[in-house]
This record gives structure tokens, C-alpha cells and sequence, in this order.
């Protein structure tokens, strides 16, 4: 019997290309670390400037015309809110063939589909608070969402690690001991799954 390899993957979100090895343009001792015992693909390009398409592409081996996911799934004027029917993500494919498939993170693939619906057997809670019950995948833009754009007060003065942007608010994009986007939360209950995958396995 042939024992097949364990896959780990880290997907960091909003990190320029620039900052990691072996560019440096940043001080990351770990990531370094991390790169120089891995093998590094310093020349890659992703196919779309937002999130979800990236995503998706990374797990399908498409493009966003192919997958359908045009711009980011979650936002008024996504074009769609999920990939079109028949696109299988990788991760299908490895719990086909027998792996146990875990997700811990943002999904940011599909608003009306979660992790366990496209092949995850379990996500752990900081994965995402909504619950997925199959909500239609429009095609049209929810024009109601547009309002909370007149709601937002434009700053005018930058404070460290923030972006601005008219029509848009305060976004805190980085900060020393910030927890904004719970990356503590979700990295916990990554080791958590890695530490106790065999108690969790015996309750399938």
C-alpha cells in the first residue's frame, strides 16, 4: 500500500509579490525560512487583481472566463456570486481519491456554496460566519447594497496602515498586534485540526 503524501497550503490575501523572498522588500524571517526549504515559483502571475477569481483559479486550474467568478463574490456588483456549473476545484478531487480534506480561513470562492459542498469533509468555525443554504447564484447585481456607500464619511487624513478611498470606508490594511482580519482565530483552528485530525477522523 502506497501511503499518500500529506498537503498543507498556506493562501495569504492582499500580500504584494515583492514582499516575500526572494524580492524582499519586507522583513519576513519565517516566510524566508519557509521558501528556502520549499520550492519557490518567483514568477508567477495571477489572473485577476480581486480575490475570488484568484482564489479560484488556484483551485480549478481556470480562468475567471472559464470558472465564472469574474470579481469578488460578496459585493453589490458581483457579476456572479459562485463558478458555473460543472467547474470541479482541486480539492474534489483529492477527497475522490481518499485524502481528508480540511479548511480553516477565509473562503471567499462562492456565496452560495461552502467549503464541505466543494469537497472539504469539514471547515472549522472561523472559517466563515454565514450559513450556506443554497442561495440562488444571480447573475445581476444586488442594487440594494449600493446604498451603504452614500452612508460612509470620507476621512481626509491617513493613519498608519490604512487606505482611503472616496466612497469607501477606513480600511485598516496592517498593524502591529491588530487582529482585524482574526488571523489568530483561523491559524489556532488550523493547528487545532492538524494537532487532533485523528480524533477528528475516527468521527467519520
Amino acid at each position: 500500500m502506497i501511503n499518500k503524501p500529506n498537503i498543507l497550503i498556506f493562501m495569504t490575501d492582499q500580500q504584494r509579490a515583492n514582499t516575500l523572498y526572494p524580492y524582499n522588500m519586507a522583513i519576513t524571517p519565517a516566510i524566508d525560512k519557509f521558501a528556502k526549504q520549499s520550492t519557490c515559483f518567483a514568477q508567477s502571475y495571477t489572473v485577476a487583481p480581486h480575490c475570488c477569481p484568484s482564489r479560484v483559479t488556484f483551485l480549478s486550474g481556470l480562468y475567471p472566463s472559464q470558472h465564472g467568478v469574474w470579481n469578488n463574490v460578496d459585493v453589490g456588483n458581483a457579476i456572479r456570486r459562485g463558478v458555473y456549473d460543472g467547474v470541479k476545484l482541486f480539492s474534489e478531487d483529492f477527497q475522490e481519491n481518499g485524502y481528508r480534506t480540511y479548511y480553516s480561513g477565509k473562503w471567499h470562492i462562492s456565496s452560495y456554496e461552502g467549503p464541505t459542498h466543494r469537497g472539504f469533509d469539514m471547515y472549522s468555525a472561523q472559517c466563515d460566519t454565514k450559513t450556506y443554504a443554497g442561495e440562488p447564484n444571480n447573475s445581476r447585481p444586488f442594487v440594494r447594497e449600493w446604498e451603504q456607500y452614500k452612508r460612509y464619511k470620507e476621512k481626509t487624513e491617513r493613519g498608519e496602515g490604512e487606505i482611503l478611498r472616496r466612497g469607501y470606508n477606513t480600511y485598516k490594511h496592517y498593524g502591529v498586534g491588530d487582529k482585524v482580519q482574526r488571523d489568530d482565530e483561523i491559524i489556532a483552528a488550523g493547528i487545532h485540526i492538524i494537532e487532533n485530525r485523528n480524533e477528528i477522523d475516527k468521527s467519520y
